[in-house]
């Protein structure tokens, strides 16, 4: 990664061939397009959420998602299993939480959520990034961090 051109970006439509081989993998590519990208568009043109897309040497190789459902200056972290592996892709992590900070700022948003399974390795990854955990309920633990 020391050499790589990373471009931390909003995803776009022609992203789907690399979420689909390095992203969301699971999924068709009509299904990336009808469940991720369009509805991310529209909610960046919305001001209702927007999802990052990391761009490691012209190819996109990790997303953050972030929506903000309600007029409260919230907004929430989801569909992120995203764990520490001590490698590049941590650096991406942070370039991508970076931007979300810009970007929530710009939409009027003061506090990222990230509600994730009580005791996983997830809940460490986000703690290291400078998340506090706001509160438990259940199996969940929901992480903040103000932007």
């Amino acid at each position: 990664m020391n050499n790589s051109k990373v471009i931390i970006r909003p995803i776009k439509a022609d992203d789907v061939n690399d979420l689909w081989e390095n992203v969301y993998s699971a999924m068709t590519p009509k299904q990336i397009t009808d469940i991720k990208i369009t509805p991310s568009m529209e909610r960046e043109k919305n001001k209702t959420g927007i999802e990052l897309a990391a761009e490691v040497d012209g190819t996109v190789v990790m997303t953050l998602p972030m929506i903000k459902p309600f007029w409260i200056p919230v907004g929430f972290l989801f569909d992120n299993n995203y764990v520490t592996t001590n490698d590049g892709r941590d650096e991406l992590m942070r370039k991508l939480l970076d931007e979300m900070k810009i970007k929530c700022k710009e939409m009027g948003i003061s506090t990222l959520l990230s509600p994730q399974k009580l005791g996983s390795e997830n809940v460490k990854a986000f703690t290291e990034l400078g998340f506090k955990v706001a509160w438990t309920s259940d199996e969940w633990t929901y992480l903040a961090i103000s932007v």
